[in-house]
């Protein structure tokens, strides 16, 4: 996030582009990496994360982290859908 708003920036949602380099490495050795597919690598598959804002970290009250936690995991089981194009929201 920019530095500008980390005062104001509670949470925010990262790409795990480390996750799908690793799967496609790991597909790639165990030879079952198929070229020109489309993995979707969500909050599930570790392919998304959420982290807590620089300024706030370790300064939230546990409700609120609790909270957060509770809304991941509520995007996770399908509780709560998050749109994936601007259309949607």
């Amino acid at each position: 996030s920019a530095a500008e708003f980390s005062d104001v920036i509670v949470a925010s949602m990262t790409k795990r582009v480390d996750t799908a380099v690793y799967e496609s490495a790991n597909n790639a050795a165990n030879d079952s990496f198929q070229g020109g597919q489309i993995n979707d690598l969500g909050l599930a598959e570790d392919g998304i994360g959420t982290v807590i804002g620089q300024d706030f970290e370790g300064e939230l009250p546990a409700e609120i982290t609790d909270e957060l936690e509770t809304t991941r995991q509520s995007i996770v089981d399908g509780d709560i859908s998050v749109p994936d194009n601007l259309d949607d929201v």
